[in-house]
């Protein structure tokens, strides 16, 4: 039988704070951004930590808010992919990242983040990403340009593991 600590988690249940914490904040703020808001907490999974799949998904059902404007939106159906710029966990700026839309039916689909994702994601010694680590991914802009902050939060189950 299953115990409390051993339920699933909801999809909507945060594990961080909902709150982007104050050297991620002050980062952005070095840079003048604007609007922050949180995209999708959720845990990487293998697919996005494969260096031959080099891409982080942010499937529709997990996303917590609307962080795209209307010509974006627009751009990402019609199958192109909008250039945008990440502040990593390790608070490096990475450029040159890719927002894409991948359709899998008429009504799901994930967002992707491609190109330069195995720079942020490799190696485990820069940001210490790997399978089952939960994330949060933040959006924010800059002089109107959309932007990422990833921010690696603390697994729960970690915690709790000396006491099973």
């Amino acid at each position: 039988m299953r115990g409390p600590l051993c339920q699933k988690i909801s999809s909507t249940t945060l594990i961080g704070p909902s709150e982007l914490p104050t050297k991620y904040m002050e980062k952005i703020q070095e840079m003048h951004g604007q609007d922050v808001t949180l995209v999708v907490e959720k845990t990487l999974t293998a697919t996005d930590m494969s260096r031959g799949q080099s891409r982080l998904s942010i499937p529709k059902k997990q996303i917590r808010e609307g962080f795209l404007s209307e010509e974006e939106i627009r751009i990402l159906d019609r199958k192109e992919g909008i250039k945008v710029s990440l502040i990593e966990p390790c608070l490096e700026v990475s450029h040159g990242l890719r927002l894409k839309k991948w359709n899998y039916t008429s009504k799901n689909f994930s967002y992707m983040l491609t190109e330069r994702w195995n720079a942020v994601a490799h190696p485990y010694t820069r940001n210490e990403l790997m399978k089952d680590v939960v994330i949060q991914v933040w959006s924010f802009r800059v002089d109107g340009s959309l932007w990422f902050c990833l921010r690696k939060v603390e697994a729960p189950m970690r915690q709790w593991k000396g006491w099973l």
